[in-house]
């Protein structure tokens, strides 16, 4: 097997495999990009200056073997990959995502397009020279994950079941069993009612695809085609849309609120996207209980230190008190 944490391993595996849109130049350069906690993922690029994305999936965490992650994601993200490349490669313009180049299911390993863009977390990552968008493109950045999320509900997969059922999905719901107590230690007024609420959004549109881990470095923004790029699909399962929307509205609310980020920015873009939603509503979307799915996600997300935040009970009963007048 080869051993994809190493550089030297990976250019032998390119050498070695052949794809149908492979460059005769010879591999030039390798730079291992941020995988998470599990993945490894490379851009590899050749002398002719073509780049693909090499991303493999190991069976567990790096940092604890003992975790197991079910290697079912790649599969699960090569056939969404390959839905989308059929389904919107030519019917939308505002977003798109890599397009598969070679799978080895033996391997666990996908090669797909290397897409341009800044990740959407380093726009609002104060230490970081990036320009500062503006208040047009915060519009039609939201207006291009709305977009997304909507259109995406229909994407048409061979086995929908395989993404219902995916065996991810138990594994990133124990995130929220902390998010009662967490609750009950801050003060939250009606705790158990709040996850009451929220445990019934998953009940929503069951035959529905969903990304399902849409946050900011999920996203590349590029400014010169004014169009998003969705990347990493590996927890696609099923639901509501607004499971994913109100995901990344809570990763945006705590960069509107943490240290290493511009905070207006952030709140700035939390604002836009709740605009770019009311401008289009959806059929029976005053069904779906945003408020409730927004409050799961973003005390959940309090649990991680990165956002350097600066009273995190005060943060987490802020944003509670806050969120039903969010989605009015």
């Amino acid at each position: 097997m080869t051993d994809f944490s190493q550089a030297t391993d990976v250019r032998a595996y390119i050498q070695e495999t052949e794809w149908a849109s492979k460059p005769t130049a010879a591999v030039q350069d390798l730079t291992l990009l941020s995988g998470g906690m599990v993945n490894y993922v490379w851009r590899v690029t050749f002398a002719d200056a073509s780049s693909v994305i090499l991303k493999h999936f190991p069976p567990a965490l790096r940092l604890n073997p003992n975790f197991a992650f079910p290697q079912e994601r790649c599969q699960l993200e090569h056939i969404a990959l390959a839905a989308v490349a059929t389904q919107f490669a030519t019917t939308v313009s505002a977003w798109c995502a890599p397009k598969p180049l070679y799978f080895d299911d033996a391997q666990y390993v996908i090669l797909q397009q290397d897409m341009p863009g800044v990740p959407l977390y380093d726009l609002f990552k104060a230490d970081l020279d990036h320009a500062t968008p503006s208040t047009d493109d915060l519009a039609w950045i939201a207006e291009a994950l709305l977009a997304f999320l909507r259109d995406v509900q229909s994407l048409a997969v061979p086995d929908i079941s395989r993404f219902a059922n995916s065996p991810l999905t138990p594994l990133m719901n124990r995130m929220y069993l902390r998010n009662l107590p967490r609750m009950t230690e801050m003060d939250v007024p009606d705790a158990s009612s709040w996850c009451d609420r929220a445990a019934a959004c998953d009940a929503f549109a069951p035959t529905s695809f969903l990304f399902g881990d849409f946050w900011p470095n999920s996203i590349l923004v590029d400014f010169h085609t004014k169009r998003i790029a969705v990347i990493d699909w590996e927890l696609a399962r099923t639901g509501h849309y607004g499971m994913d929307m109100t995901q990344m509205m809570a990763n945006l609310a705590l960069m509107g609120r943490g240290k290493p980020f511009k905070k207006a920015l952030a709140q700035d873009m939390v604002a836009a996207m709740v605009k770019a939603w009311k401008a289009t509503p959806e059929p029976e979307s005053d069904k779906f209980d945003f408020v409730a799915a927004y409050v799961k996600r973003a005390v959940q997300l309090t649990q991680y230190t990165h956002w350097e935040l600066d009273d995190v009970k005060a943060t987490v009963q802020d944003l509670v008190a806050a969120a039903p007048a969010l989605f009015e």
